[in-house]
Parts: C-alpha cells; structure tokens; sequence
C-alpha cells in the first residue's frame, strides 16, 4: 500500500505538469487561431472593398460605353437615311437622267 500510495505522490505532480502543458498549448493554439482568423477576416474585408471598387468603375465603364454605342446608332441611324434619301439620285445619275439629279 505504501508503494502504491508514493508511486501516486510521484505521478501526480507529473500528470498536474503534463495538464499544464497540455493547457498552456491549448491556450497558445487558440490565440494562434484567433490571429489567424483575424488576419483572415482583414483580408476579406480589403477584398470585398477592393471588389466594390472595381465594380464601381466597371459599371462606370458600362454607362460610358453604352453611351457611346447609343450615340453612334444614333449617327447610323442618320447616315442610313441619307444614304437611303441619295439612292435615287445617285441612280438617276448612273443613268445620265440629269432631271432628278438637278432637283426639277
């Protein structure tokens, strides 16, 4: 019995130190964790205001061009209906019919 119980004094300071570690690694990997995880969450929120930007001027991009697209159906629109109006003029002139070409 008396073995058994100094066998037991010398393996509880043991297992209170092996506890210990055991938290104070606990501990350290937790505060490793949450560092990472802020650094994580740092870079989330760079990235979505780094991508609400580029998508701002995506979008700036887009009215601009469809501006310029809108303007320039505009001009072709214009220059199909002159086109159009010369036609027979022009075919008028291929012929040598001077009458049309003129105006009377």
């Amino acid at each position: 019995m008396q073995l058994d119980l100094q066998n037991i004094l010398i393996q509880l300071p043991l297992l209170v130190l092996l506890i210990y570690v055991i938290e104070l690694r606990d501990k350290r990997w937790q505060e490793m964790m949450d560092k990472r995880d802020k650094q994580w969450q740092k870079f989330y929120e760079d990235q979505q205001e780094n991508n609400k930007a580029s998508m701002a001027e995506v979008a700036v991009a887009l009215r601009e061009n469809t501006s310029v697209a809108a303007q320039t159906h505009e001009m072709m629109v214009v220059h199909d209906q002159r086109v159009v109006a010369a036609i027979p003029s022009m075919q008028s002139a291929v012929r040598g019919d001077k009458t049309v070409a003129s105006g009377g």
